[in-house]
Parts: structure tokens; C-alpha cells; sequence
């Protein structure tokens, strides 16, 4: 295996993770194909290690997290040597919800390159080196708290692009059915997400919740139509009102005037 030095400590009552390590390895390191019951995260620190997982090969360099998901044999090696901080994550639901959102959010195996100043990874790794040499209870804390830290960065960066892609799909959404026409059961199902999941994002994106954002969208098409010469009842119809009082309702509430008076502001 031509590993260096393996610091390793079980971390108790601290769900979802239950293990923190780091690992040292040298040159030409190589590591037989193996699984976990858990999600292994490792945050590489220095060198590259290659993954060969699912018939598929990839190298993770500085500065990269990996993702190793549960029960997904794979094969570690390394031309040049690495040393990386090892997070074991178990597959059990937790009060802040750590395990949930990690495999929503990753989705399976995930390589993801997150920034970081080179000598604010030397400080960090030096430390977690140092903690685990020295295994006190304030020093496996102290591990533990390093360990979120990586964890919650990864999460920052995911739930990030999680919500730019549920722009684009939330847009597309829209070129495909009518946003007034829709429950939320409906967009839920249509973007395969979870109630919860859909306010936050709709919140994240849009800045309110998904009903606010497509009665928005109503409205705004409501003013575009009140530009033309169709009837209050034409529009009403074909914006899913039940009649032009119903129609009238809603946009005063909303634009603090009347269709007529806007018409006429319009005009």
C-alpha cells in the first residue's frame, strides 16, 4: 500500500460522522479495490490520487473533495504521493440533516474542486495532524469540527449550483405548461423534488416561495394583455380566472388600482 503515516479517530455520539483521519501517502501508494457502508469523504490537500471506480478513471488533485458513496467498490493509487483528511459519513438521517443533503446533493461518486489558499490547507492539515497524534476528548472535538468545516464547504458549493440548475429547469419548466395550471404536487413531480426542497430553492433563485414567483408571472402577463384591446373577460379566461371580477380582485391587490385605471394610465 506504501502509506506514510494514518492518524485515525472514532468520533462518539457526533451523527452523521463517525470517523476522522488523515492520511500521509507516499509515492507510488496503491489501495486494492474496496467498499464502505458509508460515504467517504476525502479532502485532498496535496499530491493527486487517481480513483478507478464504476469502469471509469479519474485523478484528484489539491484542493479537490471526493465523494465515495456507499457500498461502490473502488481503487486508489498514486504516482506521486498524497495527504488528504478523511471524513467517514454513516447513511442515517440526523438532526441537521448532514446525510440527507449529502446524498441528494452529490448524487453517487462526485470529484469537486473547491479553492483554498495553499497555506490555509497546509495550516489546516498540519492541525488535524497534530489533534489526532494527541486524541484528548477537547482534541477529538476539535477534529470534529474541522471535519464539518470541509463538509459544510462542500454543501455551500453544491447547494449553489443545485439552485443555478433549478433556474434553468424551473425555466424550462415554464416553456412547457402553464405556471397558473400547476400545484405544487405538480412542480414537485415535474422537477422531481420534495416540497421542502422547492421552497428553498424557489426562495434561493427568486427570492420568494414558487406560488409568489408564478403569481408574478401571472400578473405580469396579466399587465402585457391589459396593453391590448381584448376584453377583461378574454383575459381572464386566458389567464385562468374564474371571470373578470375574480380577474379584477387579483390585480387590484396587487397593483393597488384597477385594470381600468391602468388601461388608462396605459392608455
Amino acid at each position: 500500500m506504501n502509506i506514510g503515516e494514518y492518524l485515525s479517530v472514532r468520533v462518539v455520539n457526533a451523527d452523521p460522522i463517525s470517523n476522522v483521519n488523515y492520511m500521509a501517502n507516499n509515492a507510488g501508494f496503491q489501495m486494492d479495490a474496496h467498499a464502505h457502508p458509508f460515504y467517504h469523504i476525502n479532502r485532498i490537500m496535496e499530491g493527486t490520487v487517481t480513483i478507478e471506480i464504476g469502469g471509469k478513471i479519474f485523478k484528484a488533485d489539491a484542493g479537490c473533495t471526493v465523494v465515495l458513496p456507499p457500498e461502490q467498490p473502488h481503487f486508489l493509487y498514486s504516482t506521486e504521493g498524497y495527504k488528504q483528511i478523511g471524513i467517514d459519513v454513516e447513511c442515517v438521517d440526523d438532526s441537521r440533516g448532514i446525510y440527507s443533503e449529502i446524498d441528494a446533493l452529490c448524487n453517487g461518486f462526485l470529484i469537486k474542486k473547491i479553492p483554498m489558499m495553499v497555506y490555509t490547507a497546509n495550516e489546516i492539515m498540519e492541525r488535524m495532524r497534530a489533534i489526532l497524534k494527541n486524541p484528548t476528548k477537547g482534541n477529538i472535538m476539535r477534529a470534529l469540527n474541522i471535519a464539518e468545516g470541509q463538509i459544510l464547504d462542500l454543501l455551500e458549493v453544491l447547494r449553489k449550483e443545485n439552485d443555478d440548475n433549478f433556474q434553468e429547469q424551473f425555466t424550462e419548466m415554464l416553456s412547457k405548461y402553464v405556471p397558473w395550471e400547476l400545484s405544487l404536487a405538480d412542480i414537485c413531480r415535474i422537477l422531481g423534488i420534495s416540497r421542502t426542497q422547492l421552497e428553498r430553492k424557489s426562495k434561493n433563485a427568486f427570492g420568494c416561495g414558487v406560488s409568489e414567483y408564478c403569481a408574478r408571472i401571472r400578473f405580469s402577463t396579466v399587465c402585457n394583455l391589459l396593453k391590448s384591446d381584448m376584453t377583461l373577460e378574454a383575459i381572464a379566461e386566458k389567464t385562468g380566472f374564474y371571470d373578470a371580477c375574480h380577474l379584477s380582485r387579483f390585480f387590484s391587490l396587487r397593483a393597488g388600482i384597477t385594470p381600468g385605471q391602468y388601461r388608462k394610465i396605459m392608455g
